[in-house]
């Protein structure tokens, strides 16, 4: 089972390229209830965006749009297997003007690091000795307010212009996390991710004033997922990741701390199933009896000898 998992993962990876832009991590619930993570985040991408056509330009596809994203996480586990987090950080976006001197791309240009938000949920839904199904829906907001913007010529006309845009993107995400060792995982799956923005444009054409607002669109909705998972301290973690969709594709990579009540990981607690701990030692004046074994509520057993003058009480 874990192995078709990974095939399968693998092969969704070679046979397309694609994008989404918020990291995702491994899906399900990673924090316990009452339990805190702290993390930080950076990804990059580079996607084509569907856009309406102003000033006479056609509509048309965007190509090329690299975008930075750089986020400070909160998460909490309000209840067992559920997880809600929020982002705050900044965003950059860049258009390749060589891809697009003929359309709206071309007076965009690039921008420098501005505000943008995101937040969601991941929910636990199958949980195994060393698989964990889970889902994955995720909401974020940039506001770009200083593209640099281009002057050129629009139906023969001279125009100089500015840009602004607004982008809201919406990502849920289904999958499997797969522990190989105790302190490495692969994760992936499918996604879906909905973009919905405007951008306004203001400037001169033709020697007069000129505003117009376009919306933008994601190109493709389907994509997939795939990610490895590194458990580098006791509460810290570091996962690598890829997405794609039809028209573009992301890397990203996220570290996570663990902070408030703690307990073992998936992975340290199905080892710890199979383990006996001693905690007492053999106290040669007692007659043994035997052992008696105590689970507590993560699974870890200990073998706690058991003497004559205790069997009798």
């Amino acid at each position: 089972m874990k192995y078709t998992i990974i095939l399968t993962i693998g092969f969704m990876t070679l046979s397309t390229q694609a994008f989404a832009l918020d990291l995702l991590g491994p899906p399900g619930a990673s924090v316990k209830k009452g339990q805190c993570n702290f993390g930080v985040e950076y990804v990059h991408g580079e996607s084509d965006v569907d856009v309406e056509g102003v000033f006479g330009l056609t509509d048309t596809i965007i190509d090329d749009v690299e975008m930075n994203k750089i986020y400070g996480l909160i998460s909490c586990g309000p209840t067992e297997n559920c997880e809600l987090f929020v982002r705050l950080g900044a965003v950059d976006v860049e258009v390749d003007r060589g891809s697009n001197t003929d359309n709206l791309g071309y007076y965009i240009g690039g921008s420098d690091f501005n505000f943008a938000i995101g937040g969601g949920t991941k929910v636990t839904m199958v949980k195994s000795d060393n698989i964990q199904w889970g889902l994955i829906a995720q909401l974020s907001y940039a506001d770009i307010t200083d593209f640099d913007g281009a002057s050129g010529t629009i139906l023969g006309s001279p125009a100089s212009l500015s840009a602004e845009a607004e982008v809201l993107e919406f990502q849920v995400a289904l999958g499997p996390t797969v522990d190989l060792t105790d302190n490495t995982s692969i994760y992936g799956g499918a996604l879906f991710h909905f973009l919905d923005g405007e951008a306004d444009l203001k400037g001169t054409l033709g020697g007069a004033s000129a505003t117009a607002t376009s919306d933008l669109k994601q190109d493709s909705v389907l994509g997939g997922y795939l990610g490895l998972g590194f458990q580098i301290a006791d509460n810290s973690s570091l996962n690598i990741e890829y997405q794609f969709t039809g028209d573009s594709y992301f890397l990203g990579v996220g570290m996570v701390f663990k902070f408030g009540q703690t307990s073992p990981n998936i992975s340290e607690t199905n080892r710890l199933k199979d383990e006996l701990r001693m905690i007492e030692e053999i106290d040669p004046n007692k007659k043994l009896l035997g052992y008696r074994v105590e689970t507590d509520e993560y699974g870890r057993r200990t073998k706690i000898p058991v003497y004559e003058h205790e069997q009798k009480k």
